[in-house]
């Protein structure tokens, strides 16, 4: 069974990326994730779940993992590590692909203590 706060924490991740990372209406997200306006108001006001469906197409839309979506975090993660994967995982989507990987080939050095 789903806790209402992971309802609360899911319906507000789900309108911070369409608003936030997009600037889109409900109605643009309903387009891209080819559901309806209805089905992302009543997922926005926790009045519903997501089926597998559901998250899939709107993963698909936002360009980002279900785990981010949902916001769950991996056992025995450091706190806050979650939070700065996702922050890396947008910034690195905004670049270009040449960047990216420069920047992560950077970071596997740093990692390696190079």
């Amino acid at each position: 069974m789903v806790n209402s706060k992971t309802i609360e924490h899911f319906k507000d991740r789900l309108k911070g990326f369409r608003e936030e990372k997009f600037g889109w209406t409900q109605a643009e997200l309903a387009d891209r994730a080819r559901l309806s306006v209805v089905t992302i108001s009543k997922l926005e006001q926790g009045k519903n779940l997501p089926t597998f469906e559901v998250l899939v197409g709107l993963c698909e839309a936002l360009s980002i993992s279900p785990n981010e979506l949902i916001g769950w975090k991996p056992q025995g993660s450091a706190p806050g590590a979650s939070l700065m994967s996702e922050r890396l995982a947008v910034l690195l989507k905004r670049l270009p692909q040449s960047h990216s990987q420069a920047l992560v080939e950077f970071a596997e050095k740093l990692a390696k203590g190079s």
